[in-house]
């Protein structure tokens, strides 16, 4: 147990006369441990959702006579946020009366500053307090008192979060999972039944750990990452499914990335991304790159410019603006992935890399015709559209037939041949790019749109062309159409 950390409660055991309804304080809030009119000290003034939070709270369990925010920075001190006042900094929670008053830490934007802010405050002796939103089913959950769950939040049955917990809007903690201690679970990211997460992990914006995985202490899942393996300790994922960038961070399991889900300091420390890296702008593809990728980062970022030898998630970028910059890059001709972008964190490296790998950078011709794609045509030469049609013109297709199909598509579209109906797609260096591109070469002989999360929810040619068969004339939904849903079905439901 963190030093930081308050007692365990397990609320399956706490009896519930005539059961809490929608809207009612949460047991962990409710228990009458302390006497009434104290004061609640929020610690950290940079969370406003957190702030809302505690009032919503305090709404509805009226534990407390005032709240007040604490916070060192002393250009905060006296303004207010959502009229709850900044009165200082978190020495003041040395004056506090440990049997009236209770603390809360809303520090979130990394675990690092999390576990410090948490040390800090356990210092004092003053207990902390748990945020748990109305609303949220806590029955068979177990957690310890210095946690935060937003609303919209899951927690499945014998689910355990440890100390230090925050668990945002609409993240998800399948059942029988596990959380250590000062682990932060992202908007939407979705533990699986029986996931293990040790301690101090970052789960970012709508990433997915899949069941029965293991993430060591000290790792990052990326924004809109799906891990599908164990994550080593001190590792960064990103991507679908979710690989390794970098190598694993040393020091505190805490040293994490920033709210979003983005990558941790030595994995932006990379080769390329000092500032005493030559400039090399020799050759005229360089320079036009260069161009391009300080438009798409400074139209990212909002920033006027930026300079082209610093680490740009040292300037505020994280994985969500990453993957919004290769979208950008995309339409210039680039054939470039998130991993790219933290592999060459720097404007002039990521150029750099930009001018070996891609296509020269020419001006088109008055009249030319527009390029062909990037990543279908490079992967090899056009072939006539085809469409599979079964006997007898029933419109399902011969097994052997879509199998040389799938077989046809996964070849092209990782650039190579020894692709056979038992092999795996990513274990052959494929990524999300190739699963799109797949996809879209599968279109035209199968006559439908196919969703790039097919191919990872059966990577292998046999597995894909058997569910294309059994699906053809009702094509599989998109999962992003149906996380998209699942969404607005969830706003509905909690009003907004």
């Amino acid at each position: 147990m963190s030093p930081a950390s308050g007692p365990r409660r397990e609320f399956a055991a706490i009896p519930q006369s005539g059961g809490r309804q929608e809207g009612s304080a949460s047991p962990a809030w409710d228990r009458p441990s302390r006497s009434a009119g104290g004061t609640l000290y929020l610690c950290g003034a940079g969370n406003s959702e957190g702030v809302r939070l505690a009032l919503n709270v305090e709404a509805s369990a009226r534990r407390f006579a005032r709240i007040v925010l604490l916070d060192d920075d002393p250009t905060t001190h006296g303004r207010a946020l959502l009229g709850v006042p900044v009165v200082g900094t978190f020495d003041l929670l040395s004056e506090a009366d440990p049997t009236r008053d209770a603390m809360v830490n809303l520090v979130a934007r990394t675990t690092a500053g999390r576990r410090r802010a948490g040390e800090r405050m356990a210092a004092s002796g003053l207990p902390f307090a748990p945020l748990v939103a109305p609303g949220v089913d806590v029955l068979g959950a177990t957690f310890h008192d210095d946690v935060v769950v937003y609303a919209g939040a899951t927690l499945g049955p014998e689910t355990v979060l440890g100390p230090g917990c925050v668990v945002f809007m609409g993240a998800v903690g399948g059942h029988e999972s596990t959380v250590g201690a000062g682990c932060v679970l992202a908007s939407n990211a979705v533990l699986n039944a029986r996931v293990v997460l040790e301690d101090g992990v970052y789960v970012g914006t709508n990433a997915t750990v899949l069941p029965e995985i293991r993430v060591g202490a000290g790792a990052t899942v990326g924004a809109g990452s799906v891990a599908m393996a164990d994550v080593p300790a001190g590792v960064t994922v990103l991507g679908i499914p979710a690989r390794a960038i970098g190598a694993p961070r040393e020091g505190p399991a805490f040293d994490d990335p920033q709210e979003s889900g983005g990558p941790a300091s030595p994995a932006r420390a990379r080769p390329g991304s000092r500032a005493s890296d030559p400039p090399d702008l020799g050759a005229p593809d360089l320079v036009a790159w260069q161009d391009r990728v300080s438009a798409a980062w400074t139209e990212v970022l909002g920033r006027a410019a930026l300079p082209p030898d610093v680490p740009v998630f040292d300037l505020g970028a994280d994985s969500l603006a990453a993957l919004r910059v290769t979208e950008i890059l995309a339409r210039s001709g680039a054939d470039v992935g998130a991993v790219d972008l933290f592999r060459h964190p720097t404007i002039r490296g990521l150029a750099r890399h930009l001018a070996k790998t891609a296509e020269p950078v020419v001006p088109p011709r008055p009249g030319a015709s527009p390029a062909p794609s990037p990543g279908v045509a490079a992967r090899g030469p056009a072939r006539p559209a085809t469409t599979l049609d079964g006997p007898a013109g029933t419109g399902s297709p011969d097994a052997d037939d879509l199998l040389d199909a799938v077989l046809e598509a996964f070849r092209r579209a990782l650039g190579r041949a020894d692709v056979y109906a038992d092999s795996h797609f990513f274990d052959l260096g494929g990524d999300t790019s190739a699963a799109q591109t797949a996809c879209e070469l599968l279109r035209g002989p199968v006559g439908e749109p196919i969703c790039f999360m097919q191919v990872v929810r059966r990577p292998t040619p046999r597995e894909f062309a058997d569910h294309l068969r059994g699906h053809l004339g009702h094509p599989p939904e998109c999962v992003a159409q149906g996380v998209l849903r699942r969404l607005v079905r969830r706003a509905v439901t909690h009003g907004g």
